[in-house]
């Protein structure tokens, strides 16, 4: 953030946790190394917004979807750009937030629920519209959605491709002005990937394709028939 901002990295417990998840955050990019300059931005992004937003505050996840705006910003050719990157990605990492908070927050209807159990429900409804049999089959074997989708959910699928095809998938989800109607569509087109796989195995072996997405194509993922609605 700007320098002289006067939230104080040291004034709240939040810091830790926001620590360890960010030391954590796209390890395997030269860009995020630890105590580099990245992780230093997505630090001060995530605590001044926690700050901002006490009725929020940092919740774990966050931080995977601010890797890939400091991403962009910090690896743009333009250095005049660059100078200003940690400011242009709390910028758009509040913008993007005020459509994701909801996902974190309990529901108005039912104290038990978060944002993103109805997100999961919606998925449930999808997956049984486009393919019943497969629906079915993971419900006989006892895997609901909460098992596997959350984390695609709660982190807009960043911790399950590289940062190249979150960035494709992203370019899509954003342009979406509804959010998660494209996040839907995606998340049910991938149960559909592992279609033969799933229909073959059981509840752990299930758990396992989901989980891992083996041999996703994701450019034929997001231009399947079901998207054209």
């Amino acid at each position: 953030m700007a320098t002289g901002t006067a939230v104080s990295l040291h004034d709240s417990n939040e810091n830790n946790e926001i620590d360890k998840d960010v030391s954590r955050t796209q390890s395997a990019l030269p860009l995020f190394a630890l105590g580099g300059v990245a992780q230093q931005w997505m630090m001060h992004v995530l605590f001044v917004y926690a700050k901002l937003h006490p009725e929020l505050g940092y919740i774990q996840g966050m931080n995977e979807i601010l890797a890939p705006i400091v991403f962009v910003y910090a690896t743009d050719p333009r250095e005049e750009l660059v100078q200003h990157a940690e400011a242009d990605a709390f910028f758009s990492f509040s913008t993007i937030m005020a459509s994701v908070a909801p996902l974190y927050a309990t529901s108005p209807a039912d104290p038990t629920k978060s944002g993103v159990d109805t997100q999961m429900t919606r998925l449930t409804l999808l997956l049984r519209q486009h393919d019943a049999p497969l629906w079915q089959h993971l419900n006989s074997v006892g895997l609901t959605p909460d098992l596997y989708s959350f984390r695609w959910y709660v982190t807009l699928l960043t911790r399950e491709f590289s940062m190249a095809t979150t960035l494709r998938i992203w370019d899509a989800l954003l342009a979406d002005p509804k959010r998660f109607g494209f996040l839907h569509y995606v998340s049910c087109a991938l149960v559909r990937s592992q279609r033969s796989s799933l229909l073959r195995s059981g509840f752990s072996g299930c758990l396992k394709a989901l989980q891992t997405l083996p041999n996703v194509d994701i450019e034929h993922t997001c231009h399947a028939p079901m998207f054209i609605v």
